[in-house]
């Protein structure tokens, strides 16, 4: 979907897209745009397009009314492009024109350059259509009231206007704000009844229309129509490819020969948890309209790509709707729920004690006589070799008899807490021993906070030893990462033994290391790793977990222990610090290239496209965004979009600057979007745009205090909080490649 443009004059780091019909914020469409003047197709070059005109536009006679004939300069380009798409052009000038003029025409064109007061209301009552862009004469023919600068008139400066009734055939399939001029030209406008069809407004005002209509039979102010009647913004030699369209469907509405708009429907669904914007949202997109679509995870979950009609990463995406078209938006999560670790309880030995007895326990016999023996067993599971000789108990000197304790007594196993390091167990026997420790520390503490969140690096030790006086066979040492973890694969050390490593359904890792033989009396393996937090991490999540398992062919399996932890089996718990942490990515992209010259420069308009996440696992609150537009562009109002979000300030009229508030942002990776869209000032020469988005929030955790502070970031370069730099009119330095998209048609 792509055309690559090499050594583009544009820095290599930006992500400018050119769009060569972008439809923004619900109500934006902007197409190509010619710097010709609507001239013949000769002199227009391959951007200036005419449109197939039906048989009935081709044999069509429209007068045209002029200032002074022959026409020249924007009357002439005018009707060399009637004449181009094989209309016949009768030229008057507006002193001399009758109402007799009219008759046998298909279509009257009036332009601007008459003067109102002589040429007058003579074609009010022609049951000829009629397509005009001087304003003074709206009310003289009817359509609209008379009240000048309330009713009807002009405003200087303009570029765009705002296509309400895209649907229409007068829209010529544009929508939203359109910028129909590729310099600030004079614009009329009018303010039709309630009959008309109302396609276009001055942009930043609701009610007064830069494109109306009335068709024939509908009561306009103070009559019936005639014929078709059509108010026009303006057409002259700074019109852009969109002005020349809008002004081609004008014609052939008013000469009845419109070619119906195609429409297609845009369906999203998603595999995961976020939620897709689209810009514009609407049910139907008018066929070459472009959609871009933006994709926002749900805490704990990463958007990854977009499936069906359309396979891409690209977040945003830009679509063109040349056919109906089905997309899903995949989310994948983070990482599994944490698995639920429990320390097991020790098992209770049963019949004879064989070997090492396999509970602490305490049984007691009572011998005859006054004596009590006691037998001590540890919670280790059968231990070869078997010693068949009961244990005895010996009574005093004045007993008679010798007691023998079953190890199958109902007394409750007894875990007597222990300091760190716990005391070597009393062992009686020839066999080996294995037991293990694993110690957790913070040796990457990447927002140097001095506590471990999202984002650092946790490091484990694990110390295995072998406390018996035999030598273990095939020992094996495995343990899971926590699945809200990322093991750093280069991490693992062992001092004696075989690494193997495999990634876990659902998250985190399993490591393996096999040991051939771990001597006896005292024989250790040090083992180390480590793991990143995940960023963001799932807003639950306030504590990472691990605990290793050791086995052996001769020896009882064991569990890691957390020497810090009461006890001598509990996994090693790192708290995770909860925490809201914002992080803001500011993206531009070249909307609108008025002059087409492949890079940005006056007259362009650039979108801004913000996405605030969350990668704490706290929410954060009283989220407040403020983004004022660089001084050598203006920010155009009513574009503002922040989906849940308010927009305090951006969609007025008066507004310079764009505000945004959110009570809550949840934690976990949830992002929100902001969108505007400014034009580059005129004639600003050779400048670097500098714009960066500032945001304050409260973390709930921190409780009462100053707001934090978050600067926006270029997400394409390597710098962290950079602002979003734009060139205007000037060539690298050292040339680059970039690769410039161009949206085809």
């Amino acid at each position: 979907n792509f055309t690559m443009f090499p050594q583009s004059p544009l820095k290599a780091r930006w992500r400018l897209v050119l769009l060569s019909t972008l439809l923004f914020c619900g109500c934006l469409s902007l197409s190509g745009f010619n710097p010709a003047v609507l001239a013949l197709p000769a002199a227009a070059g391959p951007h200036m397009q005419l449109p197939d005109a039906t048989l009935a536009c081709k044999n069509a006679t429209v007068l045209m009314v002029g200032r002074t004939t022959p026409f020249s300069g924007r009357d002439k380009a005018i009707a060399d492009r009637l004449s181009a798409r094989g209309m016949t052009v009768v030229q008057r000038a507006h002193d001399v024109a009758t109402v007799d003029d009219a008759k046998g025409k298909d279509l009257i064109v009036v332009s601007e350059s008459v003067y109102s007061n002589v040429l007058g209301d003579i074609y009010k009552d022609t049951a000829v259509p009629v397509v005009t862009w001087e304003g003074w004469l709206y009310p003289m023919m009817g359509m609209t009231a008379k009240a000048e600068n309330s009713d009807f008139g002009e405003t200087y400066d303009q570029q765009q206007i705002n296509v309400v009734n895209p649907s229409h055939d007068l829209a010529a399939g544009l929508s939203g704000i359109v910028t129909t001029h590729t310099r600030p030209s004079l614009f009329h406008w009018g303010v039709p009844n309630g009959n008309a069809i109302k396609i276009a407004t001055m942009s930043g005002f609701d009610n007064r229309y830069a494109i109306f209509a009335y068709d024939a039979g509908v009561q306009m102010v103070g009559q019936i129509a005639p014929a078709r009647r059509v108010g026009f913004n303006l057409a002259d030699d700074y019109m852009s490819q969109n002005g020349a369209q809008l002004f081609d469907a004008a014609v052939d509405w008013a000469l009845s020969c419109s070619t119906p708009v195609k429409q297609y429907t845009l369906t999203i669904t998603i595999e995961g948890n976020g939620e897709v914007l689209r810009i514009p949202d609407q049910d139907k997109y008018l066929a070459g309209s472009t959609v871009v679509l933006v994709a926002s995870q749900a805490a704990g979950w990463m958007f990854t790509r977009w499936e069906g009609d359309i396979n891409s990463t690209e977040n945003p995406l830009v679509v063109t709707m040349d056919k109906e078209l089905t997309l899903r938006a995949i989310f994948t999560s983070n990482g599994a729920e944490p698995t639920a670790t429990s320390t097991p309880a020790p098992s209770t030995p049963t019949g004879t004690p064989t070997g090492m007895p396999t509970n602490i326990a305490t049984s007691t016999a009572t011998a005859t006589g006054t004596a009590t023996a006691t037998g001590t067993a540890v919670a280790t599971s059968t231990v070869e070799p078997t010693v068949t000789e009961a244990a005895t108990a010996t009574a005093p000197p004045d007993a008679t008899a010798t007691a023998t304790p079953t190890p199958t007594s109902t007394t409750a196993p007894t875990n007597t807490p222990s300091p760190s390091p716990s005391p070597s167990p009393t062992y009686n026997g020839s066999s080996p021993l294995l037991v293990a420790q694993m110690n957790d520390q913070l040796v990457e503490d990447a927002d140097q906070d001095g506590v471990s969140s999202p984002g650092d690096v946790i490091g484990y030790v694990v110390t295995i030893e072998n406390m018996g006086n035999q030598r273990a066979r095939d020992v094996q040492f495995a343990v899971a990462t926590d699945p809200n973890t990322t093991l750093i694969g280069d991490s693992i050390t062992t001092s004696q033994g075989t690494v193997i490593t495999n990634e876990k359904a659902g998250g985190g890792s399993q490591i393996v290391i096999n040991i051939p033989q771990l001597a006896g009396n005292g024989g250790q393996v040090i083992i180390e790793y480590a793991v990143r937090i995940n960023n963001p991490l799932d807003s639950a999540t306030d504590e990472i977990g691990s605990q290793g398992s050791v086995s052996s062919a001769n020896a009882p399996g064991t569990v890691t222990d957390d020497p810090e932890a009461q006890g001598d089996a509990n996994p090693t718990l790192t708290p995770i610090k909860a925490q809201a942490r914002l992080r803001i990515t500011k993206t531009d992209l070249l909307l609108v290239d008025a002059d087409v010259d492949g890079q940005v420069s006056s007259g362009d308009t650039l979108l801004y496209v913000l996405q605030i996440y969350n990668d704490g696992n706290a929410p954060a609150l009283d989220i407040h965004m403020e983004d004022t537009p660089d001084a050598h562009t203006t920010l155009i109002p009513g574009l503002v979009q922040a989906g849940a979000a308010r927009v305090t300030a951006g969609n007025g009229a008066a507004d310079r600057r764009v505000v945004v508030d959110l009570d809550a942002l949840a934690g976990g990776g949830t992002a929100m979007t902001v969108s505007f869209a400014v034009v580059v000032n005129a004639d600003i020469g050779n400048v670097l745009l500098r714009n960066q988005a500032a945001t304050t929030f409260h973390d709930i955790v921190g409780g009462a205090g100053g707001a934090l502070v978050v600067i926006s970031d270029d997400p394409d370069t390597a710098a962290a909080t950079d602002a979003t730099l734009t060139n205007v009119n000037l060539a690298l330095a050292q040339p680059n490649q970039f690769f410039l998209p161009v949206i085809k048609r």
